[in-house]
C-alpha cells in the first residue's frame, strides 16, 4: 500500500517588488508557481497532499546582492525606467522589513496545520500590495460584473 499525505510549499513572490516596468518576466514567472499552486491543490488533494504558495513581502537576505541581481551590461538614455529600478532596487537591499527567521517560523506552523491556506503572504508590505490590487478590483466592480448574461 502506498503512503497518502504530506505537504508542498512554492516559494511565490513579493507583490511590492515584482511588477512594474523592468520585472516582467520575473513577476510572471512567479505569478504562474501561484496559479500552479492552485491547480496543483485540486489535482493532489484526492492524495492527502496539501499544498502552499508562499508570497512574503521583502526579507532582509542577499536576495539583491550582486550575487543575484544583474545589472545591464549596456545602458543607454532612453531606458531611464531601468536606471531608476535599479536605483529603487540597490537602496532596498538590505533594508526590507521582513525577518527571515519569523518567514521560516511562520513556514513551520502551516506544515503543522491540518488544512493549510492554498496562498500564504507574509509581512505586511505583502499584505499592502495585495490591498492595493483589491482595491483595484473593486473600484471597477461594477463593470466587472456588467458582462453577466441578465436572464
Amino acid at each position: 500500500m502506498k503512503a497518502k499525505g504530506g505537504q508542498y510549499y512554492q516559494p511565490s513572490f513579493d507583490l511590492r517588488y515584482s511588477y512594474g516596468a523592468t520585472q516582467g518576466i520575473y513577476s510572471t514567472t512567479k505569478a504562474g508557481v501561484i496559479m500552479l499552486s492552485e491547480a496543483l491543490t485540486a489535482e493532489v488533494a484526492p492524495f492527502g497532499i496539501k499544498v502552499t504558495a508562499i508570497a512574503p513581502g521583502g526579507v532582509r537576505t542577499d536576495f539583491l546582492d550582486q550575487t543575484s541581481l544583474r545589472e545591464p551590461a549596456k545602458t543607454t538614455s532612453d531606458y531611464q525606467v531601468v536606471r531608476d529600478t535599479m536605483a529603487g532596487l540597490k537602496r532596498l537591499n538590505h533594508n526590507q522589513s521582513g525577518d527571515p527567521k519569523r518567514v521560516a517560523e511562520a513556514i513551520v506552523k502551516v506544515a503543522q496545520m491540518k488544512r493549510p491556506p492554498v496562498r500564504l503572504y507574509l509581512g505586511s508590505g505583502a499584505i499592502q500590495a495585495l490591498q492595493a490590487k483589491l482595491n483595484e478590483v473593486n473600484a471597477h466592480l461594477d463593470m466587472s460584473q456588467s458582462t453577466d448574461f441578465r436572464d
